[in-house]
């Protein structure tokens, strides 16, 4: 939990306002929290595989921020094995 408050006064997260519990009976209900959708962190991909270059940058809530490829169009897939092997 002072994990969580310092990651709220910083504002990266924020409480949703749900509670659940798993069980019933007596004790605290559990808060949903959620991280701040303005923050300025991003989360990057880079796929390099025979038919190209793929590259994607996601925030940390999941959203496509940007995504390209490069394609190997130049590289016959036949050209490239030969050159592997």
């Amino acid at each position: 939990t002072n994990i969580i408050k310092e990651l709220s006064e910083q504002s990266l997260i924020y409480e949703t306002g749900d509670e659940f519990s798993e069980f019933s009976g007596s004790g605290r209900r559990r808060k949903t929290i959620s991280i701040t959708d303005n923050i300025p962190y991003v989360v990057g991909g880079i796929e390099i595989n025979v038919l190209g270059i793929f590259l994607s940058l996601c925030d940390l809530q999941g959203k496509t921020l940007f995504e390209t490829e490069i394609l190997n169009e130049d590289y016959p897939i036949s050209e490239i094995n030969s050159t592997i092997t």
